[in-house]
């Protein structure tokens, strides 16, 4: 049954659209066909009853065992996901060995890497201070385009 903090899963959504969409342009190509209705007139109205359809449709197919199969990635993603994982895990494991390598080259006092971080440090507060004086000087411009916007209403 349906828990407070259950979310649809990919295929599931998918599926639950479908239906939203299906019922929802459903009724309001029935209110086109017999105009002037009251469909053909509150398309909102389309949207709300089959959006109070999808609760006990969500319901109903929870019942069922190839709804919650759904939820099961499938054998490409699966093998998808072992493969960034893998690669995730070996980028990481030669990270860790860089830093070694980096630490011993270092004559283990790490003054080398504590000065690249240094640099990346100064880096930002550059990045910083330069981003502020554009965000400042738009500020700035912004009166003088006022102004020529006031001289063009006149203008105009």
């Amino acid at each position: 049954m349906s828990t407070p903090d259950d979310d649809l899963h990919g295929r599931q959504l998918a599926l639950l659209l479908v239906f939203f969409g299906a019922v929802g342009g459903g009724l309001y190509f029935v209110g086109w066909l017999t105009r002037p209705s009251f469909f053909y007139d509150n398309p909102i109205a389309c949207a709300a009853i089959a959006g109070g359809a999808c609760v006990p449709a969500h319901w109903l197919v929870e019942q069922f065992s190839w709804w919650q199969r759904l939820e099961q990635p499938t054998r490409r993603t699966a093998a998808r996901r072992d493969r960034a994982r893998r690669r995730a895990l070996a980028e990481a494991r030669e990270a860790a060995r860089l830093r070694r390598v980096q630490d011993v080259a270092a004559d283990g006092s790490g003054r080398h890497s504590r000065a690249g971080r240094g640099r990346i440090g100064r880096l930002g507060v550059v990045r910083l201070v330069v981003g502020g004086v554009l965000v400042v000087g738009g500020l700035a411009i912004a009166p003088f385009g006022i102004v020529n916007s006031v001289h063009d209403q006149r203008v105009a």
